[in-house]
């Protein structure tokens, strides 16, 4: 997740985890003009609104695999658990150690138990567990330091404790993982999608094509098709700007899925989405 903005908070502060805007003493709506036809639009160009920006990376999806989601672990993504849980984080390979030669210090993004931003530092201790405290989502980790190779040696895994159910991960040397997979924040009272992208790559010169989606759940609720962007030739990618700029409640989940490619021999299949956010009203 990327948040574009100062990092300011109420009083002037500065936010240590950088996950607000602008102050945030009063609600601050969009941006908005009225567009050549007459009806109002966001302006996605004016980089005070808090901003969040996520992407992701799926690296082999069949015919027969389908439906998946656009995420480094494959498959349909498991981490929308029902309640925060005690979480954890390891690597499989032991040189993923505080001191050693590859990815020392980790930092985990998502929500927790109470449903605002959460982030927190992990130093790693290799193929043996650290415990990260209780998460609700997690939506990205990122390598911060690393020895003399420069990342992370091996598949960094973010996991609940119990069960385990896989959160989020880093593939050897991506240093971050790759998740168009999100949940929006109680920090603000809203979010609005600006841009959504979705690329297909064929492993072989070969004619694909593939359909993606935009879904989003609302607490409570069902997983619901938002947008579907189509995908054809040898390759290529869809951007998609929505100018309505469709809004998204606190707590709603929202994800990128393959549900159709027309290769039986991989794709690789990539995707993201642009939202604005809108801050809450905080009393004075």
């Amino acid at each position: 997740m990327t948040i574009v903005g100062p990092r300011k908070v109420k009083g002037g502060a500065v936010d240590p985890v950088g996950l607000y805007g602008a102050e945030i003493d009063i609600e601050r709506w969009l941006p908005i003009r009225v567009s050549e036809d007459g009806l109002l639009r966001v302006d996605i160009h004016d980089v005070a609104t808090p901003g969040v920006h996520k992407f992701g990376s799926n690296p082999d999806i069949r015919t027969g695999t389908v439906p998946e989601d656009i995420w480094d672990g494959g498959g349909v993504y498991p981490g929308f658990i029902a309640a925060a849980l005690p979480c954890e984080i390891l690597s499989d390979d032991p040189n993923d150690d505080d001191g050693d030669t590859g990815a020392n210090t980790v930092e985990v993004q998502g929500l927790g138990d109470d449903g605002n931003m959460r982030s927190v530092i992990a130093t790693m201790d290799g193929v043996n567990p650290v415990a990260i405290g209780t998460f609700f989502r997690i939506f990205r980790l990122i390598v911060l330091t690393a020895g003399a190779s420069d990342g992370n040696e091996g598949t960094i895994t973010a996991r609940t404790i119990a069960g385990p159910v896989t959160m989020a991960q880093i593939l050897p040397f991506v240093g971050q993982s790759l998740m168009a997979i999100f949940t929006t924040s109680n920090d603000f009272s809203k979010a609005h999608m600006v841009e959504l992208i979705a690329e297909l790559r064929a492993n072989t010169a070969q004619a694909v094509a593939g359909t993606i989606i935009l879904q989003a759940r609302p607490t409570g609720g069902a997983w619901q098709t938002k947008e579907i962007l189509e995908v054809h030739s040898y390759g290529g990618e869809v951007i998609l700007n929505l100018a309505h700029a469709p809004e998204y409640m606190p707590l709603t989940d929202l994800r990128m899925r393959a549900i159709a490619v027309s290769s039986a021999g991989g794709l690789v299949v990539s995707g993201g989405f642009d939202l604005k956010c809108v801050e809450r009203i905080i009393p004075s």
